[in-house]
């Protein structure tokens, strides 16, 4: 929201990152688990989260990561 930042999913979705535009090292904000696919990951509103889907087992469900584990938050 606040145009520095960039969430994204790695390769084949194991992991949802975060990553400042300015290229330096991005945050691990979801570690890599290659049981569940995480698709689609946004920041809210507020961007005090990082919302995106999950599927485990062939099932959709919503996840939500907070500002101190995805955005390095004080």
């Amino acid at each position: 929201p606040d145009g520095t930042k960039l969430v994204y999913t790695t390769d084949r979705g194991y992991e949802v990152q975060v990553m400042p535009l300015d290229g330096t090292r991005p945050t691990t904000t979801v570690a890599k688990n290659p049981k569940v696919i995480h698709r689609r990951p946004r920041f809210s509103a507020d961007g005090k989260t990082v919302v995106f889907t999950s599927e485990f087992d062939g099932n959709d469900r919503f996840e939500r990561v907070g500002q101190q584990a995805t955005l390095g938050g004080s």
